[in-house]
């Protein structure tokens, strides 16, 4: 095989073409640990429906309304999610995008506009996280689920606010998420659950959704933080922090 005409598979891989795209070290870390989540999630799906088989028609309607059975289907489906979206800056057949993190994050704040028409979506990005060692992609899906869980919070109420700032803080090495809303803010259980590192999936649906659940295993599995406060003037802030440089990557 030449080196003008690369494997197929391979040129696929790039993106490209014509040549290897590199993978971020934090690509291949994150994905074998979310394998490993899902597996456990799949593993409890399938006992539940090997249970089931000998379950009648209530019996089996009980057991598919499940909380746990919903929070392990909601996982299982953020986890792909998330694995397409990664595998998009490594694998995309067609033409690739050269569009800058700042314009695909005003993209996706319009894409919230329209399904969130009465609530103000701003969006700002700090030109340096275009340098920063992070998976672009990985940078949009916590920014995706930021955005749906404080337009959740807020509720279909015309009038609300949420500014989404992406920026690096370069003394420490790290890109930040931060997301401010004038909702009704966190409950002091909720505050206290994620201080405490204790925050789990909503077993029924409440507001603030399993998405603030994964974002923050995402943030703890790159050796990140997910930081959460009541604004003084009403609302919450949610700040996601994750390292970049070599030194502070898994």
């Amino acid at each position: 095989m030449s080196a003008t005409a690369p494997d197929s598979h391979l040129s696929g891989l790039a993106g490209t073409g014509t040549a290897a795209k590199p993978i971020s070290p934090v690509f291949p870390y994150l994905v074998g640990g979310l394998l490993h989540d899902v597996n456990n999630s799949l593993t409890v799906l399938m006992m539940s429906a090997e249970l089931g088989r000998s379950m009648s028609g209530p019996e089996f309607q009980e057991l598919m309304l499940d909380t746990k059975m919903h929070a392990c289907l909601q996982h299982v489906a953020q986890v792909v999610r998330l694995m397409q979206s990664l595998a998009r800056d490594y694998y995309a057949p067609g033409p690739q995008t050269n569009d800058s993190m700042a314009r695909r994050l005003a993209d996706l704040a319009e894409r919230k506009r329209k399904t969130s028409p009465g609530l103000d979506f701003q969006v700002k990005c700090d030109e340096r996280v275009e340098t920063a060692d992070m998976p672009p992609s990985l940078i949009l899906f916590l920014a995706g689920e930021l955005l749906f869980n404080a337009a959740k919070a807020c509720g279909s109420e015309a009038g609300h606010h949420i500014q989404l700032t992406v920026a690096t803080e370069s003394a420490d090495n790290t890109v930040s998420l931060c997301i401010l809303d004038d909702g009704p803010g966190f409950t002091a259980e909720k505050l206290t659950a994620i201080r405490n590192g204790q925050l789990k999936p909503p077993a029924d649906g409440a507001k603030g959704g399993y998405g603030l659940y994964f974002v923050n295993e995402i943030a703890l599995r790159l050796h990140g933080q997910l930081l959460a406060s009541n604004r003084d003037t009403g609302g919450a802030r949610v700040e996601v922090l994750l390292p970049f440089h070599s030194s502070t990557r898994p």
